[in-house]
């Protein structure tokens, strides 16, 4: 009985991922001006009215999308590329997809009522602009984030960067592979989450799903659309050109956003921030460099540590916005991601070499770790290291060494 069980699970997952790969390279890049919702099994009411099977529904303010039967898969395809999976038994209100032509601003609200979504939300979403998933008292805002809110069993799951959730006065930041309970409104132990609440059929589905979905984003970049910019002759442009410039270069941004460091382009993407932190407002300004701060996590996650040097010098030429910003640097740099750093020989050398300026640099006089553990020297003097930072005449050390050694 176990074995036949066991078939008809693995014959439904084929099922499911065969059609919603269909489905996404059919249908989900196209460049249409308008947000729309598609199913591909079973049935499904949009305010209350039975519609086709893979039939496109454009969404409107209000539409109350269902989905009917524990086997119904939606897609909602929100017009910046975004997406957001219905399981069955869902249902959702579109409260707003406000989405411009040139994707300058974005402005995105749903609320599930019951059952599961999932979201990959692939945008630059800046100051002005939003991504708010509402459910059971609670509003998820995200960024370039991709995540999961189960009702069924009462927990948001981040797959990767981060979801502010906001309860009454409450808020919480959801870091990435970190779940949440969301009637307790505190945070699941891991090994809590995978014995006793993680949906991971769903959730294996959807991460098989995403590798489709961003492979398919990736071959509708224009190359030859991607600019390069002379930084140094921004200096020379009026206020007016250089906020046309910013939201030129910004619409160009969106579509690349969503690259990770294993892309040949991530290179390419890195300069093309550097440029618009560079041109823009203050507001806007805080947001890239957040997003920066993700580059960070998913360059050590893919190890491609060729890109650390790119990423470091967006944080070193802007440090001083660093210091207002509302950011918990912990979780970035915890434990676990520095120590998969694969250290440059060159590096721990210089390290070694010049380890007794750095602790008097730091005051850390009573420091006894082996100078030849860096990343435990890192680990150890984060919040010093943050401090000793901000000093003006070490960051422009730090600039001449990265320069000359990388």
């Amino acid at each position: 009985m176990k074995k036949i069980k066991n078939k008809f699970i693995i014959i439904i997952i084929f099922i499911i991922l065969f059609i919603l790969w269909i489905e996404i390279y059919n249908n989900i890049f196209q460049w249409n001006k308008d947000s729309y919702v598609v199913l591909k099994q079973w049935q499904w009411l949009v305010n209350n009215s039975i519609l086709k099977l893979n039939t496109n529904f454009k969404i409107s303010s209000w539409a109350v999308i269902k989905t009917i039967g524990e086997q119904s898969l939606a897609i909602v395809k929100w017009w910046d590329w975004s997406i957001t999976r219905m399981w069955g038994n869902s249902e959702i209100v579109v409260k707003q997809a406000q989405i411009e032509p040139d994707l300058l601003d974005i402005k995105i609200i749903f609320k599930l009522n019951k059952w599961k979504t999932w979201s990959n939300v692939v945008s630059f979403i800046g100051w002005d602009s939003y991504f708010y998933q509402e459910f059971a008292d609670t509003t998820a805002a995200v960024r370039w984030t991709t995540f999961e809110v189960n009702l069924e069993k009462n927990y948001l799951y981040v797959l990767s960067h981060e979801v502010q959730l906001i309860k009454n006065d409450n808020k919480k930041i959801i870091w990435e592979n970190k779940a949440f309970d969301i009637q307790k409104f505190n945070f699941i132990d891991l090994f809590n989450f995978i014995a006793k609440y993680k949906d991971k059929i769903w959730i294996n589905i959807n991460k098989k799903l995403d590798i489709n979905f961003y492979d398919l984003l990736r071959k509708k970049i224009n190359i030859k659309e991607l600019k390069t910019i002379d930084i140094n002759n921004i200096k020379k442009l009026t206020l007016k050109e250089k906020e046309k410039l910013y939201n030129e270069l910004k619409s160009q941004y969106q579509k690349i956003n969503f690259l990770n460091p294993n892309d040949e382009l991530y290179y390419s993407k890195l300069k093309l921030k550097q440029t618009l932190i560079k041109l823009a407002p203050s507001k806007e300004k805080t947001d890239l460099l957040n997003s920066s701060l993700y580059d960070f996590t998913d360059i050590i996650n893919f190890k491609k540590y060729n890109y650390l040097k790119e990423n470091l010098l967006t944080f070193v030429e802007n440090i001083w916005y660093f210091k207002n910003l509302d950011i918990n640097f912990k979780e970035y740099f915890q434990n676990d991601i520095i120590k998969k750093i694969k250290i440059p020989s060159w590096l721990e050398k210089e390290f070694n070499e010049n380890f007794e300026i750095l602790k008097n640099n730091l005051k850390l006089s009573n420091i006894t770790l082996d100078t030849s553990k860096i990343v435990d020297f890192i680990d150890y003097s984060k919040q010093e290291l943050l401090n000793w930072l901000q000093q003006t005449w070490i960051i422009e050390q730090i600039k001449k060494f990265f320069k000359n050694k990388f």
